[in-house]
């Protein structure tokens, strides 16, 4: 008992007298004690993600950005669910939130060897609640991410032409309705019966505006198809946007 409290006393010591930092000591020495986070990520695949797998703070998935933790355990929920377990160094954990994007980079999509969680935190959703130990969170892939975003951005672009024609766009706004495959293909096909409609106008705003989102959106659709083995539906969704740009330039 007696080396216990000059051990603790030592600690005092050490986080109050040693330090030039401007840090409020007492905070320092409480941060000592407290424990990493450690959190629950449900993915749909493991995408080769191991015990000791690392996890990086950035801004955008494509940059590998700090350091911040590594996973701890990898197991089975389902045979299409899976439980990442990952611990977050306790000096981190206040940057995560409810509405953080835990983002899992196959090898494939980056020029590192081995698989990576990069935790995306933007500060607009700083007031979101924050995570805590035992939280489960769902956690998305690289192209999944991708399509979200580029889904977001499409939904703003088509917003936009609100004000030239309600009732179209009331149509195409529906086109995002789901990321599903094959209603991404059957939207499409309900769009290309809409372009006979369009004015001259309405073609060069879809055109300057919308198209460029909807290809980026097709694009990772397509990346996914493919390393899926699918590459007769990736073909056809190209030839689908093709002829929609035909239309739109006749």
């Amino acid at each position: 008992m007696k080396k216990t409290s000059i051990t603790i006393l030592s600690l005092i010591f050490f986080f109050t007298f040693s330090t030039h930092s401007s840090a409020n000591p007492f905070s320092r020495l409480l941060s000592f004690f407290q424990s990493d986070l450690v959190i629950n990520v449900r993915y749909k695949t493991t995408g080769n993600l191991a015990q000791g797998s690392k996890v990086y703070l950035a801004d955008a998935p494509r940059e590998k950005g700090l350091q911040i933790g590594e996973v701890s355990k990898v197991s089975t929920i389902d045979p299409e669910t899976f439980k990442i377990e990952v611990r977050i160094d306790n000096k981190y954990k206040e940057q995560l939130n409810s509405a953080t994007s835990f983002v899992l980079i196959n090898p494939l999509f980056s020029t590192q060897s081995n698989a990576y969680i990069v935790v995306i935190s933007s500060t607009s959703t700083s007031k979101e609640p924050a995570l805590e130990s035992g939280d489960t969170v769902e956690g998305v892939t690289f192209l999944e991410y991708q399509m979200t975003v580029a889904s977001r951005q499409f939904k703003t672009a088509i917003r936009g032409l609100i004000n030239q024609n309600a009732a179209i766009l009331k149509q195409l706004e529906g086109y995002l309705n789901t990321l599903n495959i094959d209603s991404f293909q059957n939207k499409i096909n309900e769009l290309i019966g809409e372009i006979s409609k369009f004015s001259a106008t309405q073609k060069d705003t879809f055109k300057n505006e919308f198209l460029p989102k909807l290809k980026e959106m097709a694009d990772s659709l397509q990346k996914q198809l493919e390393a899926q083995n699918k590459s007769e539906k990736s073909k056809e969704l190209k030839q689908q946007l093709q002829h929609l740009e035909t239309l739109i330039d006749t």
